[in-house]
């Protein structure tokens, strides 16, 4: 019995400082908006990219590809120089 009334008196407590922190937020709201109501609203996020920003995306997508490709590719050379000895770096 004494644990149930313990219970009781815990879930009273926490619905009372839910209410004490609603009631501060609505005070910091008033503080911030003034008295104006706050309300939630939702803004939908289906706006079309301009073609001029996918074009620009799209040529820098190609640049990144085509000097990244070349990167690899000396790489790949040098590895290849160097382990067959036509080149020889010496340290």
């Amino acid at each position: 019995m004494r644990v149930l009334g313990s219970s009781v008196r815990m879930a009273i407590h926490q619905t009372k400082r839910q209410t004490d922190l609603e009631k501060r937020l609505q005070i910091l709201r008033r503080q911030v908006y003034g008295k104006q109501e706050f309300k939630v609203q939702s803004v939908s996020q289906t706006t079309s990219i301009p073609y001029d920003d996918i074009a620009f995306l799209y040529k820098d997508l190609l640049k990144t590809l085509f000097f990244s490709s070349i990167a690899i590719g000396a790489q790949i050379l040098l590895f290849f120089l160097l382990r067959n000895h036509y080149l020889n770096i010496n340290f």
